[in-house]
């Protein structure tokens, strides 16, 4: 990019006062072949288009390594912008000598909040001992020689090594130094490279300068906000020095910016579109102030945009909103249905907390809760996604919550579109449920010729379009799954694969409960209830467990035990009948059905138990009442 230097600065100076660089007032050393007198002559003044006639830049040293002095380079590598560069190379200076080099500014006029800017960078990597200074003569006079006195610059704001100078050495850097202590003054900036050398062999590095300005500050906004809609927001933000804004809006609500703007503004606000309904977002703002000149970021500032409302690109979400807690007592239905007649509606959840067991979520396949149910949910496990099976049809959705407990409730996103090519099945029944098996049969609805299947424990999250089932082939519309833990709870999945490229989504059967596995040597034995749920009333239940080898005895050890105490009871015998003798407890018959005395009951852990019977075997009879 060609760099741009005004030269009107002739008519704002005058020999009895002096002003800052012209607006944008950039001095980047261009139509220029150095110091005006030959080299190594020091002082001297250097005609650049910044300075005026009797107010010029100005080169000097302190007098030690007089072979070098300030002057440009125009290789290309060194170069900022342009053609040109201010350099200062490095000489041979002696052992123990300190050399100091001047590059003095014309007389001017520090701005109110002030501020240096400069691009630089060094040539050599390492830290080679030279200092870089910015040097201030303050309250300058234009008498002669009173610029080139290096005496007279009493003032260091800002300093550097070669490794703060700039990240990476041979990459240029924007300097910024604070002048606002000078505002209103009358000065001249230096440029000073100063290097002490501590060998008889040369040493020190080399600096490179390029885009001077002298400005007042531009100021990082303040006081950030944000008024977001759905897929909107309206930023805001507080700023007296900027003339436009640069915006970025980074998705996420720890978003990091790129530096690279997303929108522009006029004024102290700005309306972000095509957002995300209910996501967050972080924005960051910067004052820019001129060409070139613009503040640091401002931010973050997170905000997230609104639940859209029901409907297709909507949002379906429990009363609480998406961030509060539905009610107690409810009862809510909800119907969502495609725009288009010919368009299916699909509702996928992205969060889910009720209180398990007790505030449910049911689905059905149609307009009301008449309509065949695919599924009910609680808890905190993200129900699957669910699309209606005919086009133009809905879904229903009703919500009922318990006098106490409530949670945070759902969200989903609400999307409409033709029917898929290739349908999931639909009409999911199981039957033929063992101890560790279980069948599930449905019908096709496409033109798959394979299908997919999937066992998963109910508090298992719902499978994604990428998690891997059974592929059945040849295809068939039934499948049995085995090898099932016993008295676990199942989900079963089915989806129809077209081809290899296009499967149908999944679709989900009820709840299967596998049985409890015959109390055996080596197994386990439960409550009629199993290991997960309770036993019902009015149970009368009798187990016998016997060994399997002649001449072994059958032990038995309890690790949880709980019934109502004095009015559910376990019995135990010692033999293969209720009618062995009693191993008793020593309660009485309390309120058990039956009336005989000895059971177990309440949540002391009975046993163990070991059989001394003859044939080994124990018998256990559990009775409860009817509440």
């Amino acid at each position: 990019m060609k760099k741009i230097t005004l030269l009107i600065i002739a008519l704002l100076f005058s020999v009895a006062g002096f002003s800052q660089f012209p607006t944008p007032g950039t001095e980047g050393f261009e139509g220029t072949t150095g110091p005006d007198l030959a080299a190594p002559t020091t002082p001297s003044p250097w005609t650049l288009g910044t300075g005026a006639t009797g107010n010029q830049w100005a080169v000097f040293d302190n007098g030690v390594g007089l072979t070098k002095r300030w002057n440009i380079t125009a290789v290309a590598a060194n170069v900022y912008a342009g053609t040109n560069s201010a350099f200062m190379d490095r000489e041979n200076i002696g052992l123990g000598n300190t050399s100091e080099d001047y590059l003095a500014s014309p007389l001017l006029t520090v701005p109110t909040n002030g501020q240096l800017r400069f691009w630089t960078r060094s040539t050599i990597s390492g830290a080679n001992g030279t200092e870089y200074l910015i040097k201030v003569y303050d309250n300058a006079v234009a008498t002669a020689g009173a610029q080139t006195t290096a005496a007279n610059y009493t003032f260091t704001p800002q300093q550097w090594t070669e490794a703060t100078l700039s990240t990476t050495y041979n990459i240029y850097e924007e300097k910024v130094v604070d002048l606002s202590a000078f505002a209103g003054h009358q000065v001249h900036i230096a440029f000073v490279m100063r290097f002490t050398q501590p060998t008889a062999s040369l040493g020190g590095d080399r600096w490179l300068i390029d885009n001077i300005r002298l400005v007042q500050q531009c100021f990082t906004p303040s006081a950030l906000g944000a008024t977001p809609q759905s897929t909107t927001a309206n930023l805001t933000w507080t700023d007296a020095t900027g003339t436009s804004w640069e915006i970025e809006v980074v998705p996420g609500a720890a978003g990091v910016p790129t530096g690279v703007p997303t929108g522009t503004s006029n004024t102290t606000s700005y309306i972000a579109t095509s957002l995300t309904a209910n996501s967050p977002y972080t924005f960051y703002v910067r004052s820019v102030c001129g060409p070139g000149l613009s503040s640091a970021w401002a931010g973050p500032f997170p905000f997230s945009t609104s639940v859209a409302p029901i409907g297709c690109g909507g949002n379906f979400v429990d009363s609480g909103g998406s961030t509060g807690a539905y009610s107690s007592n409810e009862n809510i239905t909800t119907s969502i249905c495609p725009s288009n007649t010919t368009d299916l509606v699909t509702v996928a959840f992205t969060s889910f907390a009720t209180e398990a067991g007790f505030d449910v979520l049911s689905i059905y396949d149609g307009s009301n809760a008449t309509a065949p149910l695919l599924g009910s949910y609680s808890g905190t496990n993200v129900p699957p996604t669910f699309t209606s099976s005919t086009p133009g049809g809905c879904l229903t959705f009703v919500f009922t919550s318990d006098g106490s407990v409530t949670g945070a409730g759902w969200v989903t996103n609400i999307t409409c579109a033709p029917p898929p090519t290739c349908p999931k099945p639909t009409a999911l029944v199981t039957s033929g449920v063992t101890s560790n098996s279980g069948t599930l049969a449905w019908t096709n609805n496409s033109t798959a010729t394979q299908f997919e299947v999937l066992a998963l424990p109910c508090t298992s999250p719902a499978p994604t379009p990428t998690t891997p089932g059974t592929l059945i082939t040849p295809a068939t519309n039934t499948y049995t799954f085995t090898g099932l833990n016993a008295d676990t709870c199942y989900t079963l999945y089915v989806r129809a694969v077209c081809s290899a490229t296009d499967s149908s989504v999944w679709s989900i059967s009820s709840n299967i409960q596998t049985q409890v596995t015959p109390p055996a040597c080596g197994g386990t034995f439960t409550d009629p209830g199993g290991a997960t749920a309770n036993y019902a009333n009015s149970t009368d239940s009798t187990v016998t467990i016997c060994p399997v080898n002649l001449g072994d005895v059958v032990t038995v050890t309890f690790t949880a035990f709980n019934t109502e105490a004095t009015w559910d009871g376990l019995y135990v015998f010692n033999g293969n009948s209720i009618t062995a003798p009693q191993i008793p407890s020593g309660n009485p018959a309390g309120n058990v059905p039956g009336g005989l005395a000895g059971s177990y009951w309440g949540t002391t852990i009975p046993g163990p138990f070991t059989s001394t019977s003859p044939d080994g075997c124990l018998t256990f009879r559990f009775r409860s009442d009817g509440l």
